[in-house]
């Protein structure tokens, strides 16, 4: 029997998240997953970093913020039993948005690039959806196909 993605990593029990035995990645893993005070800390660890003045001097800065804020945010949804499919609509959505947002304010007010960083901002989303799914997936041990 498939099992829905999500429905044991962050179950009410946590019988599935502390199978596996302590120590390990993936009960680590687990137990990071399921504590809203981790991820409360990780998503706003996240944006701080985001706010530090480092796209300019580190070329590759804007691509980590993309990853690691999209996997965040897909972290939260799966908490909330969102399944994946709806999770990558609505990143699609937020980043759509945001790209937007960027393209019509100045420059140096959300150090907007043109299209070739509007791809790669899409392109770095949608990396930071598959991390998080994939971490999800293997966390929860869910082998069945996306929804």
């Amino acid at each position: 029997m498939a099992t829905r993605p999500g429905s044991h990593l962050f179950s009410t029990s946590s019988s599935t998240t502390h199978d596996a035995p302590n120590g390990t990645w993936r009960f680590w893993a687990g137990t990071a997953a399921t504590n809203p005070r981790v991820l409360t800390f990780a998503t706003l660890a996240v944006v701080s970093l985001g706010l530090l003045p480092l796209y300019e001097s580190i070329w590759w800065w804007d691509i980590v913020m993309h990853v690691a804020c999209s996997a965040a945010l897909v972290v939260w949804l799966y908490r909330i039993r969102v399944s994946p499919v709806v999770a990558l609509v609505f990143l699609f959505s937020i980043g759509v948005a945001w790209e937007v947002l960027e393209a019509a304010t100045p420059h140096y007010v959300l150090m907007a690039g043109g299209w070739t960083d509007t791809v790669g901002d899409v392109v770095s989303n949608t990396s930071g959806w598959v991390i998080a799914t994939v971490a999800q997936r293997w966390i929860s041990g869910v082998d069945d196909t996306l929804d």
